[in-house]
């Protein structure tokens, strides 16, 4: 039995500059990708594995410096003699100036180069084919690829699904890739982990070790451990990550004050099945009819709370606004030019904004705040 950890798009050095999180959350955010990395190599040791396997995205390259590589380099170094496989990705691509060039690497660490897969033995009778993205894939000569080898043989790649977004496809279909006679399939680039058998392929997307972004709200972030042996190949999925991303909707309905709401708001989160702790970052979208403007700075100090909140006010149609559309003044006016321009438009996303717009306009004009904390 051959026993690989496999994990991939870890983004040491990522930045979170983009999500409005606080410069000291942001390094603690990627201070805790880095413990992620040791945690991994940990669980390593734990099941002694005879590989560990990196599909890519193992650094953020305009980010990164050569201390990054320096830590790497250490931290995989730990690992001899077990061997360490990457298979560089797009954000960490291998070239004359990426760190995998200018880094003097441990012994155990073998790193595929940009080309044709190319096969290393991992143990006696078994092999694992990589290359460094984007992986040269003819598919007219995949079928012919292992013809005559015998053993098992396993694919490590840092590729996009063939049908992803109309893109063409960097890496082979399931169907070549069974062809083949693949195994498994150990990938990187999807971000929320899934496991799937595909005939008699294992594919296997870890995930990226910690979610990194609003978009990977609620996926898994894993390390798999896959065992193989002429029998076939098993997947365990380990849970890795400890930073989740959570979005709240709570209906303010019936509040009259912001200290009425921050006692809705906690009690909400009281409710929710899974701790809120130091590890969430929370987004919070206020709705319903409000008869207040809810001063947001006085909402995140009176939610008492460890995670990190993020408000949002989701603009809301008065139920009195048809009476005010037909007043015979400005305010009566402006609505019905939002309500003609509301009723011609498809999207969604224009409705909302235009909503949001009619909002603010009514605000100003009955002489209450506009501003960022207003209501955003």
């Amino acid at each position: 039995m051959t026993k690989i950890l496999h994990c991939a798009d870890l983004h040491l050095e990522a930045s979170f500059a983009g999500q409005n999180l606080p410069p000291a959350l942001g390094r603690q955010r990627r201070a805790d990708l880095r413990q992620a990395l040791a945690r991994i190599i940990g669980l390593a040791r734990e099941h002694r594995v005879d590989a560990l396997t990196v599909a890519g995205d193992l650094y953020e390259a305009d980010l990164a410096t050569i201390e990054t590589g320096t830590f790497l380099a250490q931290q995989f170094a730990t690992l001899d003699p077990i061997p360490v496989f990457i298979a560089p990705g797009e954000h960490d691509r291998f070239d004359a100036e990426s760190l995998y060039t200018m880094v003097e690497w441990p012994g155990n660490v073998h790193i595929f180069q940009p080309g044709p897969l190319v096969p290393m033995a991992l143990v006696p009778g078994v092999a694992l084919w990589g290359a460094a993205w984007p992986a040269e894939l003819p598919m007219e000569e995949l079928g012919s690829l292992m013809s005559g080898r015998e053993g098992i043989h396993l694919l490590l790649l840092h590729a996009a699904p063939a049908a992803q977004d109309g893109q063409a496809s960097i890496w082979a279909d399931e169907p070549a890739l069974q062809q083949c006679g693949f195994a498994a399939a150990l990938l990187g680039h999807e971000h929320c982990g899934r496991v799937w058998q595909e005939g008699r392929v294992q594919c296997v997307y870890p995930g990226s070790a910690e979610a990194l972004t609003w978009a990977e709200a609620g996926g898994e972030h894993l390390v798999a451990l896959v065992s193989v042996d002429d029998g076939g190949c098993h997947v365990e999925k380990i849970p890795i990550g400890r930073w989740r991303y959570l979005e709240l909707r709570v209906d303010l309905s019936g509040c009259v004050s912001t200290e009425e709401a921050a006692a809705v708001i906690g009690g909400e989160l009281r409710r929710l099945p899974d701790p809120v702790d130091e590890c969430t970052v929370g987004r919070v979208v206020l709705t319903g009819t409000r008869r207040f403007d809810p001063d947001l700075r006085l909402l995140r100090a009176r939610v008492s709370t460890q995670a990190y909140l993020q408000y949002e006010v989701e603009p809301t149609e008065s139920n009195d606004l048809a009476l005010v559309a037909r007043e015979p003044s400005v305010r009566g006016l402006v609505v019905r030019r939002f309500q003609e321009k509301l009723a011609a438009l498809q999207s969604a996303t224009e409705r909302r904004t235009t909503q949001a717009a009619l909002d603010l306009a009514l605000r100003a004009l009955d002489g209450r705040k506009v501003g960022p904390d207003a209501d955003r």
